[in-house]
């Protein structure tokens, strides 16, 4: 059985995603791996959200609250000269 057209375009976010990922740790690291899963949770939220929209702001709480959390690792590593 083929997918149909609106099947394959519905999950081409995810599959980019992916895509991403895997060229993202394959040339730069995991750093950048974890950076663009991170980063592409909110996408993935939004496309594919309730009725209500209750995922999208939760992962947006979530990709900025990590993003707090490497700024104060940032900041400690500035402060014990690392």
């Amino acid at each position: 059985m083929t997918p149909s057209p609106a099947t394959a375009r519905r999950h081409g976010i995810p599959i980019l995603t992916l895509a991403i990922a895997i060229v993202a740790g394959g040339f730069v690291g995991s750093a950048a791996t974890l950076l663009v899963c991170v980063l592409a949770l909110p996408i993935i939220a939004w496309r594919y959200d309730n009725p209500t929209g209750a995922f999208f702001p939760l992962a947006v709480l979530f990709v900025l609250a990590v993003a707090i959390l490497i700024v104060l690792m940032g900041l400690v590593a500035v402060v014990h000269g690392r």
